[in-house]
């Protein structure tokens, strides 16, 4: 537990400055990693000029990687909404007539599949705005709902066979076979499987602590 601590206390700093409208989220990150410093300090670590650098060095390596995914992924989302697919879709799910649940199942399942190709902005970008009109007229919580795309967007970048976070991961620890990485994201899955289940089961699980906020 003494090891761990610090991580807790990180976690709950961010998340807490966010909920409580102290800071943004762009700017907790920036909270976090100079809290992270200032622990790496306190336990003996990068108070060298040459630790620091190569933090930062790690760090510029890795953001490149992570940019050269996101610039393909995007393209690719591109070429694919002038092909037409975000509006094939939408005529797909008219088609199936279906009420609100079975609408938000089927944009869900969308929404995973898009996610093994895509990156989650460009899930975003394509899905939400196409469909949202029809969720509005079969009158679903867009509150609840939003909780929703999250989940199965990031459940689909960790989901076989692409899963855009999983060759993320690869590109920065690339002595790791990607089968092993695949078979290290199954519980993540599981738990976010669990997770969507629950929150369609109870909605207000999704909507409790967004509706005490406002």
């Amino acid at each position: 537990m003494s090891h761990t601590w610090p991580i807790v206390a990180l976690f709950t700093g961010v998340l807490g400055g966010i909920y409580l409208g102290i800071f943004t989220p762009t700017e907790a990150g920036a909270i976090g990693a100079f809290g992270a410093y200032l622990f790496a300090f306190a336990r003996g670590r990068m108070r060298t000029w040459p630790e620091v650098i190569e933090v930062f060095r790690d760090a510029t390596v890795t953001t490149g990687m992570i940019f050269a995914v996101l610039f393909a992924a995007l393209v690719f989302a591109d070429f694919m909404n002038v092909a037409g697919l975000p509006y094939a879709l939408t005529g797909l799910v008219e088609r199936l007539h279906l009420g609100p649940t079975g609408l938000c199942v089927v944009v869900s399942l969308i929404c995973i599949v898009m996610g093994c190709v895509f990156e989650s902005i460009g899930i975003l970008v394509l899905a939400v705005p196409v469909f949202l009109p029809s969720l509005q007229a079969a009158g679903v919580d867009l509150l609840w709902f939003g909780i929703v795309v999250i989940l199965v967007v990031e459940l689909g970048l960790i989901t076989p066979p692409v899963g855009m976070n999983v060759f993320t991961v690869k590109s920065v620890v690339r002595d790791v076979p990607l089968g092993k990485i695949f078979r290290g994201v199954v519980p993540f899955i599981v738990a976010d499987l669990v997770a969507l289940l629950l929150i369609f089961l109870l909605p207000s699980i999704a909507t409790a602590l967004p509706g005490f906020m406002s």
